[in-house]
């Protein structure tokens, strides 16, 4: 009489800025009533098992856009597939609350930053640099948004 064997494998993986990405493989396969009852020969077909979803976890998880996240917050894409998720519309009321808060001009600091005319053009990965960085620097961020307006009015 045939069994089942049920294997199943579930990975999440960190990224920056508090991101995560996970994947899961299930499979059940038939076995043998003679390779249930031989403990040596369950153990073999269920770590093939495991190893085939340790695998194609791995595929999975290793695919996808890698971001470096340089001082900053600067953003450097070094894989790209696929298509960027925007930023939402509470990144984009953020930023520009954060902004106005701290006397700071959002569309020439986006214009600096990432050299985008619009915060709505920010990824989502690029808002949330932004709004982390505002949080944590921003005299940094005021002194160089200033200088960067001075330099505009001399040219």
């Amino acid at each position: 009489m045939p069994m089942k064997l049920n294997v199943g494998l579930n990975q999440k993986r960190g990224e920056p800025n508090y991101g995560s990405r996970g994947a899961s493989f299930q499979v059940e396969v038939e076995i043998d009533s003679s390779v249930a009852i031989d403990p040596r020969r369950l153990r073999e077909r269920a770590r093939a098992l495991y190893a085939i979803a340790r695998k194609a976890i791995d595929e999975e998880l290793g695919g996808g856009e890698a971001i470096e996240v340089t001082d900053l917050g600067r953003e450097e894409r070094q894989i790209s597939t696929g298509s960027t998720t925007m930023a939402t519309a509470g990144q984009v009321r953020a930023v520009f609350a954060i902004c106005r808060s701290q006397e700071l001009n959002p569309f020439d600091l986006v214009q600096t930053r990432f050299g985008r005319k619009r915060i709505e053009d920010l990824s989502i990965r690029e808002a949330s640099c932004l709004i982390d960085e505002l949080k944590r620097n921003p005299n940094v961020l005021a002194v160089e948004d200033r200088a960067s307006s001075a330099r505009d009015e001399r040219d």
